[in-house]
């Protein structure tokens, strides 16, 4: 790592969330949710701890905060400002005044269309760290820091003043999901605590054969990352199921007659194999 990152991170330290806000709980497994009540037990009996969690537009109400953070009052909460550029300091806002304390900012930047430079990346970074006013964790970038292109950015968010109080990082490297430990390790050389938000086995993935390539079930990918990653934080992808086959990678498939979500295939797999 170059001298002038060394010193964009000593100068992040002293600025980020302060330390009175109650202990994270985004801690062990988690999974993402889309503002879907999936059964709690459920999610319980397989060890999920944290639920990751990104709003469109209709459930960013009062009405729905309340009953998300009700729903989910056991699990740790990431709660997500994701798809609106403009509003997003105003909705980060919203999240602290329903008792969020945990908020990731925006998912994949470098693949946002229009493309944002990291310097605006980090500057929407700090608008919102103005707008929680210290009474909420910031998580990003919300991406891969490993390859040539994302590491660029990433690097370039740091020396324009990115300021996360945790890296978060995406896991679709295509491989055994037993290298996910030293991708996680080389992220924290930059000295920020690191977890994975996003990590999945879904039978496609732009285009190509992912899950397939890599050999097994989306239920015995999650038990080796498990195993994998004993004692880190990770978040698999995702809660529930597509509707795309080739996206099959969620753990509850959603009845369409009753509207609620029971386990899929690939959750009794995880249920059977502890």
């Amino acid at each position: 790592m170059n001298i002038p990152i060394l010193l964009c991170l000593a100068a992040s330290a002293a600025m980020r969330s302060p330390s009175q806000l109650p202990p994270s709980r985004v801690d062990g497994i988690g999974l993402n949710v889309h503002a879907e009540l999936l059964p709690v037990d459920r999610l319980k009996q397989i060890g999920i701890k944290w639920i990751r969690m990104d709003l469109d537009e209709k459930h960013w109400t009062d009405e729905w905060g309340h009953r998300l953070l009700t729903h989910y009052k056991d699990f740790g909460i990431l709660f997500l400002v994701a798809q609106d550029w403009e509003r997003m300091a105003t909705q980060a806002k919203k999240l602290v005044d329903w008792g969020v304390t945990d908020i990731e900012v925006m998912n994949e930047p470098i693949f946002w269309k229009p493309r944002i430079s990291p310097e605006e990346y980090a500057a929407k970074f700090a608008s919102i760290r103005q707008a929680v006013g210290g009474r909420a964790r910031l998580y990003g970038p919300a991406q891969g820091v490993h390859d040539p292109d994302e590491k660029r950015f990433w690097e370039a968010s740091l020396r324009a003043g990115l300021m996360p109080d945790v890296v978060t990082i995406h896991w679709y490297a295509g491989v055994a999901p037993e290298r996910a430990k030293a991708y996680l390790d080389d992220a924290g050389e930059y000295g920020f605590p690191v977890i994975i938000s996003e990590t999945g086995f879904p039978q496609v993935l732009d285009g190509r054969p992912f899950r397939l390539k890599i050999g097994g079930s989306v239920g015995s990918m999650f038990l080796r990352m498990k195993r994998a990653l004993v004692g880190e934080t990770w978040c698999f992808y995702d809660g529930p199921n597509d509707t795309d086959p080739a996206r099959d990678s969620g753990l509850f498939d959603r009845n369409s007659v009753t509207g609620e979500y029971q386990p899929s295939k690939a959750f009794y797999e995880i249920a059977r194999g502890g």
